[in-house]
């Protein structure tokens, strides 16, 4: 089972949708304000240091996974494009990841007025259909998707498996198509609601019904609220 990171080691990787080949299957997504690109200064990044996706919850607050945030180096997000590397750029000035499970909260240096995510307080139920998010690979090998991507996804049974640090998981099979390496961090919605971040892909990198695991936002429901205030 894979990171859904973009690093420079092939291994670690990201998850995105796709037309045709990318989320692999999916389509283009419609305007999605709440959408944000995260980015880290950290030298041997690609794509000028892309490394995952995230959502916009608070003017000043930014959700996405654990294992994206880099303690050390500078980060920064991009907000209010669908384009790939488009949007207002602005700086991370406190990170915030959870010890268990693979979540994080970015602060932000200054507000920003978009449309904000709105966060579930419980977990889909096994068999419901939600949808993914995010900017990753459309191929094993290939650059993040140029524009935002999303695909439908079946919620499975957890059986037992947890995120990338052993926090509460949400267990995807691809419908329309899977989640790849870059679409870390991206989000998963259930009516309307997010309700997973998405954290590790159990496929190849190429099937559009491959299983990915996504961190449970009910399960941090409480944590989130009392340090963004959403």
């Amino acid at each position: 089972m894979r990171v859904l990171a973009v690093t420079c080691v092939l291994t670690a990787v990201v998850l995105a949708p796709a037309e045709a080949q990318a989320i692999v299957g999916g389509v283009v997504s419609a305007r999605a304000p709440w959408a944000a690109q995260v980015y880290t200064e950290e030298p041997g990044r690609v794509a000028d240091g892309f490394v995952c996706g995230g959502t916009v919850i608070a003017p000043r607050w930014v959700l996405t996974a654990r294992h994206c945030v880099d303690p050390d180096d500078e980060m920064r997000v991009k907000i209010g494009n669908n384009e790939f590397g488009a949007g207002t750029d602005v700086r991370v000035d406190e990170k915030h990841p959870l010890i268990d499970s693979d979540v994080a909260l970015l602060h932000l240096s200054r507000p920003v007025r978009t449309g904000y995510a709105r966060l579930a307080g419980t977990d889909p139920d096994p068999g419901e259909i939600d949808r993914i998010y995010g900017w990753g690979r459309e191929t094993p090998g290939g650059p993040p998707a140029p524009r935002l991507k999303v695909a439908e996804v079946t919620v499975m049974p957890a059986d037992g498996r947890t995120d990338m640090f052993g926090g509460r998981a949400l267990v995807n099979q691809g419908r329309t198509g899977a989640a790849m390496p870059g679409d870390s961090g991206g989000p998963q919605f259930h009516e309307g609601e997010q309700v997973g971040v998405a954290s590790m892909l159990d496929h190849d990198g190429d099937d559009p019904r491959g299983i990915t695991v996504y961190s449970s936002i009910a399960a941090h429901r409480d944590w989130i609220r009392s340090t963004a205030g959403v």
